[in-house]
């Protein structure tokens, strides 16, 4: 199986095989390859404040906005959890942010509504919920194994969240 149940979109293991094919890829033709990690913010407080249902819709909206803004040869996989990761073959540092900063946007801009029960439990109450991501970016250097690079694009993610979430932060390695 390689798609993930809940959102219809990639899952880890498709991720990990089509990896290793962008890696093969980039040696051969020469060209960049960057991943994006990305992680919707404050995702553990809807959960508690709307309950797990408007979670899961929470996730599949944001899956799919995010794979429907992406580039054609872009690979977007559900990595676990609320995370998502985004593999960016031959673009540029230019390229890379572009791509990133459109995918913060579109989920900032959509207009997420929920259905859920009030206070009382007696009547479904319908709300917009705001909602944001923080994208963390590192471009995979030739003989980086995947592990190191997705620990710098992770270390990039949790740096958008220290400050202050809804951004994208670019780790430029210079090795």
């Amino acid at each position: 199986v390689t798609i993930d149940t809940l959102t219809q979109i990639n899952n880890r293991r498709s991720f990990e095989e089509r990896y290793d094919l962008e890696i093969k890829r980039m040696k051969r033709k020469k060209t960049p390859l960057f991943l994006l990690i990305i992680d919707i913010d404050d995702f553990k407080n809807i959960n508690d404040t709307y309950g797990h249902k408007v979670g899961d819709k929470i996730l599949q909206v944001v899956a799919e906005t995010l794979k429907n803004t992406l580039r054609g040869l872009d690979f977007i996989a559900r990595w676990g959890g609320e995370e998502f990761v985004v593999l960016c073959p031959e673009t540029n540092i230019a390229g890379v942010k572009e791509v990133a900063e459109k995918l913060r946007s579109a989920i900032d801009t959509h207009e997420f509504t929920a259905n859920f029960l009030a206070d009382d439990k007696k009547k479904v109450v319908k709300k917009r919920i705001h909602i944001t991501i923080s994208l963390g970016v590192a471009e995979v250097k030739k003989g980086q194994d995947a592990e190191a690079v997705f620990k710098i694009a992770d270390e990039a993610m949790y740096k958008a969240k220290k400050q202050g979430k809804n951004r994208v932060i670019l780790y430029q390695n210079a090795g």
